[in-house]
């Protein structure tokens, strides 16, 4: 996907100091090398993306000071749902039986 937006990347790097003066922390639509317009947010950057330019690749970011690098789990669709949580098996705590005492007044069941 980056190859497929390597252009509005290179955009978004070579405005990055305008866009941070005038759009701090707003989400930006980028297409080819124009910057479409700045959004309060991501979701209204992405309807517009789509009402003018159609289903074509465009890019929404956040412009930031700092960049973020995000991490994530590639989960299988064959895998237990645990090892995308969890990274592997839940460990289950067993509690101990401790032995009871029946009292002396009861008589043993019979079952």
């Amino acid at each position: 996907m980056t190859e497929m937006l390597s252009k509005e990347l290179k955009t978004y790097e070579a405005n990055a100091e305008s866009l941070l003066g005038a759009h701090e922390a707003k989400f930006v639509l980028i297409y080819g090398d124009r910057v479409l317009g700045a959004f309060d947010s991501q979701m209204d950057a992405i309807t517009s993306g789509y009402r003018q330019l159609g289903n074509v690749p465009f890019l929404v970011k956040q412009v930031v000071k700092v960049e973020v690098p995000l991490s994530f789990r590639i989960c299988r669709p064959w895998a237990p749902w645990w090892r995308c949580a969890y990274g592997s098996a839940p460990r289950l705590k067993r509690r101990s039986r401790k032995p009871t005492e029946r009292s002396p007044n009861r008589s043993p069941r019979r079952g």
